[in-house]
């Protein structure tokens, strides 16, 4: 299946673009300009009438000045004022790793960003970025991009992922069709199936992972029903791209968290909170909301699970190579086991 998909892939994977990727950056995490620095743009780069300027969306967005600035910067391309003034901090500092995937990954530019857009500041948390791309070329970039950690060459139906190994997941996925299913919800039931977002049993931080979604308005409609079951939906973080890609694409960003249990809609509780989260959603989509300033707070609700990737990983490699051994089809081991096994345990074979 993997390879009958390829070339479909190819011709049906949209990128998102690239002011659009670099915006997700100040969703995700914190955004910093230190006082001295701050100091200096006001006394210096900017009149008194643009610094009030900054301060008025400030005060009227509720974020910090910043966010402003890093918006301002980004869409009238100065990404020069960004990697001199801004630093970046994703999660607190942990022994574990913050795990970001993506399983469509392109040529890894969302992945790439978290470590060469911005520059680090020294309180930002580890973290481990993880890409599978299933075809070559773009496959290959990756694998020599030294920010990327981990990386896949495989369909993702093929790839054999790791349980509870993400804690923030890029869900941009080729748009086509699998097995008369659209693939954005093929993809994610696999995902859900695979158990792939941070959520493990008897969990003592009550943490689950994220995915940031980034799909089309016809996708999003048709599998809200998945997705409301599923993840608690950020609604005030639901947005169309910038007009230009959305007259392409019609694509949405949006951001969720898995919930620690699904909703059971054989529960009558249960069946009337997801309704209500589906109906509500839904609204939102139909009113195309576009990006206000004001979703670059949504970050202050980001509590990412921290991981242990590499244990996590070397478990998984030994559970795969003991199934791949117990189910082997052995004839000798088959031999020797029927002549070594006592079927009759009779006086005279004891």
């Amino acid at each position: 299946m993997g390879n009958s998909l390829a070339a479909e892939s190819k011709l049906q994977f949209y990128p998102t673009e690239i002011k659009e990727t670099y915006r997700l950056l100040g969703l995700l995490g914190r955004i910093n300009i230190n006082y001295t620095q701050k100091s200096y743009l006001k006394e210096y780069i900017y009149t008194k009438e643009q610094w009030n300027e900054f301060a008025c969306k400030s005060l009227d967005n509720n974020i910090p000045i910043e966010l402003v600035l890093y918006d301002y910067w980004l869409f009238s391309d100065q990404y020069n004022m960004i990697k001199t003034y801004c630093t970046y901090e994703i999660g607190y500092v942990d022994k574990n790793n913050i795990v970001i995937s993506d399983y469509f990954a392109g040529e890894g530019l969302f992945l790439d960003c978290f470590k060469s857009f911005i520059p680090l500041s020294s309180n930002c948390n580890k973290f481990l970025l993880v890409a599978n791309e299933m075809e070559e070329n773009r496959s290959n970039i990756i694998k020599n991009n030294k920010n990327i950690d981990d990386c896949y060459n495989s369909s993702f139906e093929e790839l054999n992922t790791i349980k509870n190994s993400c804690s923030l997941c890029l869900y941009n996925p080729p748009y086509s069709k699998v097995n008369k299913m659209r693939s954005v919800k093929h993809y994610l039931n696999q995902i859900l199936e695979k158990q792939i977002l941070y959520n493990p049993q008897n969990s003592k931080d009550y943490k689950t992972g994220y995915m940031v979604f980034v799909i089309r308005k016809d996708d999003f409609i048709d599998s809200l029903d998945i997705i409301c079951q599923n993840f608690d939906v950020f609604k005030n973080a639901i947005y169309k791209v910038n007009p230009e890609e959305y007259v392409k694409y019609k694509q949405y960003i949006f951001i969720a968290r898995l919930k620690n249990n699904p909703f059971n809609l054989n529960n009558i509780t249960d069946a009337m909170d997801y309704q209500k989260h589906y109906n509500d959603i839904k609204i939102i989509i139909e009113s195309e909301p576009e990006f206000e300033l004001n979703m670059y707070d949504t970050y202050r609700m980001m509590n990412y699970p921290y991981i242990d990737y590499e244990t996590a990983k070397e478990n998984n490699q030994y559970i795969e190579i003991s199934e791949n051994y117990i189910s082997k089809n052995d004839s000798v081991w088959n031999w020797v086991k029927d002549i070594t096994e006592l079927k009759n345990l009779g006086e005279e074979i004891l």
